[in-house]
């Protein structure tokens, strides 16, 4: 199981895998298949295991 598109284009995963987890803080939750926006208020509520990727700049040009 992966993330939905979306959500893999601006998190990843650390330290876990997809799926559906119980966690004390924050209940149940599936991984495989959260929204965008449900993404964005865990990561904002400090979830550990979400990491926001960085934006790439498409500045650099030669």
């Amino acid at each position: 199981m992966t993330l939905i598109k979306e959500v893999a284009d601006k998190y990843s995963l650390k330290g876990i895998k997809a799926g559906t987890y119980h966690f004390p803080s924050y209940g149940e939750i599936s991984l495989h298949s959260m929204s965008l926006e449900k993404a964005d208020r865990l990561f904002a509520s400090g979830f550990p295991y979400l990491v926001e990727k960085k934006k790439r700049s498409d500045d650099t040009q030669l």
